[in-house]
């Protein structure tokens, strides 16, 4: 399958403000070892198209921003819910790898910075079922 993400965060103390952002495009391979009224399975995404800026703000001043063309992703995790009338509910939770690499800087006050995202994650399913 397919999966698309639209990620944001946004936090501000006193004069200061940072937000970040990214899309992410994958491929995506599931096996529900277990696919009954339940279901239960591994799944495992790659990321084949990536963007996003992480921009720092100061007295609504943008001082930097940074992106990368170099983003490079993949995660692996475990899926587990019920089926219930059509509807489906459930949850997931694994690891992605997120990595931009050579992030440049648009104001050119930070070098070139490789940033590691990477980390567990959890996710919450709910669906209907054709």
């Amino acid at each position: 399958g397919l999966r698309y993400e639209n990620m944001g965060l946004s936090a501000t103390s006193g004069i200061f403000e940072f937000k970040a952002s990214y899309t992410r495009t994958a491929l995506l391979l599931n096996y529900r070892i277990i696919d009954t009224l339940m279901f239960l399975g591994p799944i495992f995404s790659y990321g084949v198209s990536h963007s996003g800026d992480i921009k720092a703000i100061q007295s609504g001043t943008e001082t930097s921003s940074l992106s990368s063309n170099k983003i490079s992703s993949y995660s692996a995790g475990i899926e587990a819910g019920v089926k219930l009338i059509g509807f489906h509910l459930g949850a997931e939770v694994g690891y992605e790898d997120f990595r931009w690499k050579d992030a440049t800087d648009s104001h050119a006050a930070i070098a070139n910075q490789d940033i590691n995202m990477s980390g567990t994650y959890a996710k919450v399913l709910l669906g209907f079922g054709i």
